[in-house]
């Protein structure tokens, strides 16, 4: 029996390369959740691009779309408005989104949380795996070598 993955998705194409290379490991459950986002037709538009993504490839995966709240984003980053974009602000939204993510990982029974924020860049994705890995004790190790192993083989094609 396969693991369950649940792998964070901000919309349907950054998650392409990760179902490819790890649907034949896990049964994947897609997990979209990003307060960041907060134009509500924006959300449901991404939201909606990633169930259609999903249905037109055939892939077995679930999807999971958190409820559009805003309010979680402007809390964490009440004080940061100014912070130039890719700079502090950015981090904490990235360990939001893990966080919250690996919290629903750990609340629904899944083995393996990952996430596709930074499928292009794996020293990035070390860099905010920290946290989800404090809610996943001993999955560290294991999402990691999938990784390496086999998502950025696939991404190196």
């Amino acid at each position: 029996m396969k693991d369950k993955l649940l792998l964070h998705a901000c919309c349907g194409p950054c998650s392409t390369a990760i179902i490819e290379a790890f649907h034949n490991y896990y049964n994947i459950t897609l997990y979209y959740y990003n307060p960041c986002i907060t134009n509500e037709k924006a959300y449901n538009r991404r939201a909606d691009e990633l169930k259609r993504f999903v249905e037109e490839t055939g892939y077995d995966v679930n999807v999971v779309i958190a409820k559009f709240n805003p309010e979680e984003f402007y809390d964490m980053a009440k004080g940061l408005e100014e912070v130039f974009e890719g700079g502090f602000r950015c981090k904490l939204c990235y360990i939001q989104r893990l966080e919250g993510t690996a919290l629903y990982a750990k609340e629904n029974g899944f083995d393996v949380v990952a996430i596709s924020l930074s499928n292009d860049n794996y020293a990035q994705l070390k860099k905010y795996c920290s946290k989800v890995y404090s809610f996943c004790p001993g999955e560290a190790l294991k999402i990691e070598k999938v990784l390496k192993d086999e998502g950025i083989k696939q991404l190196e094609k």
